[in-house]
């Protein structure tokens, strides 16, 4: 059972990401830091990747899956993060793959450096996906 507040939420929202969203969901799962939830929000799709991301939440109780009638990857995302229970928030996209290491790096990264009030990743492109890695700056 997950921590009623995690350290970290992770908003993933999605629409029609039924070839990418189990890998990208996958990549949560994997992380070296386990102290997470992710809110994962369906935007309205049509080709089965609410099936999906049920299948997740249904196996992993730190998974939930939310529903947002309004269309657009901001609504989406907004209604994940009002929904987020977490220290911090990570957002993710659907066709992203995280290394098991960025929710350890980031909130090292962010623990340490109370002033700051956001960090981001680098992104590596491999064919067609985005692959996230570790290194944090911040604004």
């Amino acid at each position: 059972m997950p921590a009623l507040s995690p350290k970290v939420s992770v908003v993933l929202p999605f629409y029609n990401a039924g070839k990418t969203l189990s890998e990208a969901l996958k990549s949560i799962s994997d992380q070296d830091f386990p102290d997470f939830e992710c809110v994962m929000v369906n935007n309205n799709s049509e080709d089965g990747s609410r099936d999906i991301a049920a299948g997740w939440a249904h196996d992993d109780s730190r998974f939930r899956l939310l529903e947002e009638k309004r269309q657009g990857v901001m609504f989406a995302s907004n209604r994940g993060c009002d929904a987020a229970r977490g220290t911090y928030i990570a957002r993710m996209d659907a066709d992203d793959i995280s290394v098991p290491q960025r929710l350890e790096t980031q909130v090292a990264f962010m623990d340490i450096n109370m002033d700051i009030g956001i960090c981001g990743t680098g992104v590596e492109y491999i064919e067609d996906k985005k692959i996230i890695f570790t290194p944090c700056f911040s604004l």
